[in-house]
């Protein structure tokens, strides 16, 4: 069965006990501040975003709005683009290729790039996650187990995974129905996740007095609207913290950064997402859940379409480097 007529099937099984959401497009402005020592902040970055939600289906196109802070650099994308299907994540960039030196080699323009995985980081060049939990928090949390989720809000894709998790408290706002998650906190246990390189997880121990943990993450609605009898998020934010220096108790924490979402328009529509494996040519293709080939994710360029991992396209890709890896060998064993 293909990857469109699963995700079908799932949405029919997620809504056979209610109706399901309207498709709807929300387009606003998402900025991110940073936080020095003594609490004083400095907006970094602007983006403009537009998020398409079709059930528990998404994309989300960034573009940068406005100059960035001091020490941020420019995006060299026109704009980014993320979507997600049953089990992966595709991440789009187009590149802005009228501000490359002449003498640079040309570039491919546009690239999608496929990971394992449903749950998107923040990625601070287009913080896909702090967009998407507004408005797909219920997907998300409908899945957590033991009362703990993800670290979603990371701003690297590195920890994402299962083995790094958070306890969590929510709260809805009240008499709502459906109920509307308000309030979302992450609670650190007292210990700092560090991935190593060879794939396992180092747990360092946090000095005290925050050895029992403390909040670090947490993600609140200031303001909702409606729209035809939907109520959505318009103001949300993410706020990260960190122990302060030279605290005495768990509680003497400090901001360390800020993330915006406000929406300036949303609309509902009847039109369905395309599958995000349909891509507009030429397109260079980076798979990530196939092995590199060499020192390089696995690549092709695509004509339409990204291929399944198992298809018969994939396999002839693989097989043409095999070929030239052979005859890369047979060529270095005549030099003398």
């Amino acid at each position: 069965m293909s990857r469109c007529k699963l995700f079908l099937l799932a949405l029919l099984i997620l809504g056979s006990g209610g109706s399901l959401l309207a498709t709807f497009i929300v387009s606003g402005d998402c900025w991110y501040t940073t936080y020095d020592e003594k609490g004083v902040g400095q907006r970094r970055t602007t983006k403009a975003f537009t998020i398409t939600v079709d059930g528990c289906r998404w994309r989300i196109r960034t573009a940068q709005s406005g100059a960035n802070g001091s020490g941020w650099g420019t995006s060299a994308c026109l704009y980014m683009e993320a979507a997600n299907s049953v089990d992966s994540l595709f991440v789009t960039r187009v590149y802005d290729t009228s501000k490359r030196e002449p003498s640079n080699p040309p570039i491919m323009p546009r690239s999608v790039t496929v990971t394992s995985g449903k749950t998107p980081c923040v990625d601070p060049d287009q913080f896909t996650a702090a967009i998407w939990f507004p408005y797909l928090s219920n997907c998300e949390l409908k899945t957590a187990t033991n009362g703990r989720v993800k670290y979603f809000f990371a701003m690297n894709d590195s920890m994402v995974r299962d083995d790094i998790t958070f306890p969590f408290t929510a709260r809805s706002v009240s008499n709502s129905s459906p109920p509307l998650l308000q309030e979302l906190l992450l609670h650190n246990e007292g210990f700092e996740s560090i991935p190593k390189i060879d794939g396992t997880l180092e747990k360092r121990p946090l000095k005290p007095p925050f050895t029992n943990g403390y909040t670090q993450i947490s993600f609140c609605v200031l303001d909702f609207t409606n729209v035809a009898k939907l109520s959505l998020p318009r103001h949300s934010q993410i706020k990260y913290f960190r122990p302060a220096s030279g605290a005495t108790t768990n509680s003497e924490i400090l901001p360390r950064g800020q993330i915006d979402i406000l929406a300036q328009s949303i609309t509902i529509t009847n039109a369905s997402l395309p599958p995000p494996e349909w891509v507009a040519p030429p397109t260079i293709i980076y798979d990530k859940r196939l092995p590199p080939m060499g020192d390089e994710d696995f690549w092709y360029f695509s004509k339409g379409f990204i291929y399944e991992t198992n298809s018969p396209e994939v396999m002839r890709v693989l097989q043409q480097y095999e070929d030239r890896q052979d005859q890369i060998r047979k060529n270095t064993e005549r030099l003398p």
